[in-house]
């Protein structure tokens, strides 16, 4: 978590894929992040998620203000 009254630390941009060569045609590929305070939690459910060939990872948080500053900055 940033000291108060700093700038939070956000991650660059992840460039938007093209959906994966097993996803439904005209289907979207929801871009995700993953958000919780237990890292082994977060790891197991960005696994998971990017085994669906309808969703990409892009982001993985550790807390909901974290979350969010990926949120705006990721536009997932």
């Amino acid at each position: 978590m940033p000291a108060p009254g700093s700038a939070p630390a956000v991650h660059a941009a992840v460039p938007r894929r093209a959906a994966a060569p097993d996803a439904v045609p005209g289907q979207p590929v929801y871009r995700v992040v993953v958000a919780d305070d237990a890292a082994g939690i977060r790891a197991l459910m960005s696994t998971l998620l990017s085994l669906e060939p309808d969703f990409d990872v892009v982001g993985q948080a550790s807390d909901g203000a974290e979350a969010v500053d990926m949120e705006c900055a990721l536009e997932p």
